[in-house]
């Protein structure tokens, strides 16, 4: 699955592609990724017109990927959008790539005012969970509330 932002900043996660056959037109289904998770389906074409530097000619790799497009570096040696993306990605796989909930909540540990909410939102997605609350704050205390709570009934194999 690919995961891909909006011209507004938000993130969505492209489930498949479908063929609507009264049209034979290639529509794209994709997911929210913000509370309500809500699924969509959309024209391929008005779908990448959408997208922030995307247009209907992607690639049809089928490879899981994160797709952002940032702004280069400025003259003041301010770390840019795109390097600040790479480093959530990179968060995004060590968390994934943690075997337990207690690797889980070392990573998250002390990072509380340094993810984005759509990076908090994805955390939470891959836990199945909706986070509580209106606040960052909030929101990264209820998935660390989840985390400890599924740490205290892991078993170690």
């Amino acid at each position: 699955m690919k995961i891909v932002k909006r011209r507004d900043g938000s993130a969505v996660q492209i489930i498949t592609e479908a063929v609507y056959q009264e049209q034979n037109q290639i529509m794209v289904v994709y997911q929210e990724l913000k509370d309500p998770f809500s699924i969509f389906a959309l024209e391929q074409e008005k779908f990448w017109h959408m997208m922030d530097g995307m247009d209907a000619g992607y690639p049809h790799s089928g490879e899981e990927t994160a797709v952002f497009e940032g702004r280069s570096e400025n003259d003041n040696g301010v770390m840019d959008e795109q390097a600040e993306e790479k480093r959530h990605a990179s968060l995004i796989e060590e968390f994934l790539d943690a075997e337990t909930y207690h690797k889980k909540i070392e990573i998250l540990e002390g990072q509380e005012e340094q993810i984005p909410e759509e990076t908090m939102e994805l955390l939470a997605l891959t836990l199945d969970v909706v986070l509580e609350g209106n606040t960052m704050e909030t929101k990264y205390y209820s998935l660390m509330q989840v985390l400890r709570t599924r740490a205290r009934f892991e078993v170690e194999r």
